[in-house]
């Protein structure tokens, strides 16, 4: 709605769109409230281990007894949508984003983004101010820790996939394509 200059959810990856509640019931865990750090396949590895069933292939933590250190999150490319914000409003300002691939990780305290556009870190809770420059090795231990985490894929960006008519009505109605 226009907060930090920001025109949809899919511009940006901040604190307000990812650092959400999480309610659960019926799970057998601790009666508590938390602050920890979860992802969505945390909560699947949770349920299918509390059933029984084979979690080996999963990336995630079983809520019951583990505690993440690291959240990641990523977005795709938005270089299309910012000639079409520049049109809606001329005060738009794209420096404030990453038009390309954007990678980030989280900790409690710290978020690192990364981009062909730039790299920043962020001492949480400001999402404004890059400190990367003044914590250099806290920078160069989150880089580390996400090029660890992520894997590297290649693929030629040429390629395109053909989508019949139903999907591409359905992708339109998700504000994916236009």
């Amino acid at each position: 709605f226009g907060e930090g200059g920001a025109y949809g959810h899919n511009m940006i990856l901040h604190d307000k769109l990812l650092h959400v509640p999480l309610v659960v019931y019926g799970l057998d865990l601790e009666e508590s409230s938390t602050d920890g750090l979860v992802q969505h396949i945390d909560i699947m590895q949770t349920i299918l281990a509390q059933i029984g069933a084979d979690v080996s292939q999963f990336q995630g933590y079983d809520l019951r007894a583990d505690r993440r250190g690291f959240v990641i999150a990523q977005r795709g490319s938005v270089a299309h949508r910012i000639e079409k914000f520049r049109e809606i409003n001329s005060a738009f300002e794209p420096d404030l984003f990453h038009e390309t691939e954007l990678d980030c990780i989280r900790s409690r305290e710290w978020k690192y983004q990364r981009s062909d556009d730039r790299e920043e870190l962020f001492r949480l809770p400001d999402e404004q101010t890059d400190v990367s420059e003044r914590f250099g090795e806290k920078t160069r231990e989150l880089r580390r820790a996400l090029r660890d985490r992520l894997p590297v894929v290649e693929y030629d960006s040429a390629e395109r996939a053909e989508f019949n008519e139903g999907m591409k009505d359905r992708l339109r109605d998700m504000g994916y394509i236009e």
